[in-house]
C-alpha cells in the first residue's frame, strides 16, 4: 500500500512542578496553528471573572468550574488532555509570586516556541529563496 509520511518535529517537553519532574507533555514547537490556539486560550482567559460571594460552597464552586474551564482550554490548545499532566492538583490560576500556574506555563510553552518558528522560517525562506531567486 502507498504511504505518505509526514514528521511534525513533535517533542517530548519535560513538565517540572516546583523542582520536581512530574511528567512530559507533548507538542510540535514549529506548529503554527499551535500558536494560534494559545492566543485563543489567552483571549478567553482574560475574560474569566471570578464573581464576589460570601458563601464559600458558591466560592469554591465557581473556582472549580474556572479551574476546569481553563484545564479545557489547555487540552484544546495542546489538542490532547495534558492538562493534568502539567497542573497536578493544583489550580490552575494559583499564583507564586503573582503569576498563576497558567500564566508561567503559557510562557515556558512560548519560550520553546518562538525560537523553534524563528528557526523554521529562517530555514523555509532559505529553502524557498533557491527557487524565486530567479524571479526578482
Amino acid at each position: 500500500m502507498a504511504q505518505i509520511s509526514i514528521s511534525t518535529g513533535k517533542e517530548e517537553i519535560e513538565i517540572v512542578r516546583d523542582g520536581e519532574k512530574v511528567g512530559c507533555i507533548y507538542f510540535a514547537p514549529g506548529d503554527a496553528a499551535l500558536i494560534s490556539r494559545l492566543q485563543e486560550v489567552r483571549e478567553k482567559a482574560s475574560h474569566i471573572e471570578f464573581k464576589e460571594t460570601e458563601e464559600i460552597d458558591d466560592a469554591l464552586a465557581q473556582a472549580d468550574a474556572i479551574d476546569n474551564e481553563l484545564r479545557g482550554l489547555i487540552d484544546y490548545a495542546f489538542d490532547y488532555p495534558c492538562s493534568d499532566i502539567v497542573f497536578g492538583n493544583s489550580c490552575t490560576f494559583t499564583t507564586e509570586n503573582g503569576v498563576s500556574a497558567l500564566e508561567q506555563f503559557l510562557n515556558g510553552a512560548l519560550a520553546i516556541i518562538e525560537p523553534t518558528l524563528e528557526k523554521e522560517a529562517k530555514a523555509s525562506q532559505k529553502r524557498m529563496s533557491k527557487y524565486t531567486n530567479k524571479y526578482k
